[in-house]
């Protein structure tokens, strides 16, 4: 993973830049809609969301796929039960 934490580090900050793209584009329609308002979007709404949307997501796949998987214990009954645990623990944050 050292040689590839730039990329890693990069794919966080695609992520951070694609939700901002997203809300900078929808804040204005929230504030609109919570203050009573009607909202017609426009296409340059739906492009610059979606847009901004499929950077975030494919941002987060690619750095996931650069993180090391965790070694699973070879025994067969006790082995997947740690890694259920560790891949459920963003429940417990």
């Amino acid at each position: 993973m050292n040689g590839q934490k730039p990329l890693f580090w990069g794919a966080i900050i695609a992520q951070v830049l694609g939700a901002q793209v997203f809300f900078w584009d929808a804040l204005p329609d929230y504030q609109q809609l919570t203050a009573g308002g009607d909202v017609v979007g426009t296409p340059r709404d739906f492009v610059v969301a979606v847009f901004g949307l499929v950077l975030m997501q494919s941002a987060y796949w690619y750095a996931r796929r650069l993180q090391p998987e965790n070694p699973v214990s070879s025994s067969g009954c006790v082995g997947p039960f740690p890694a259920l645990c560790q891949r459920g623990q963003f429940l417990f944050c």
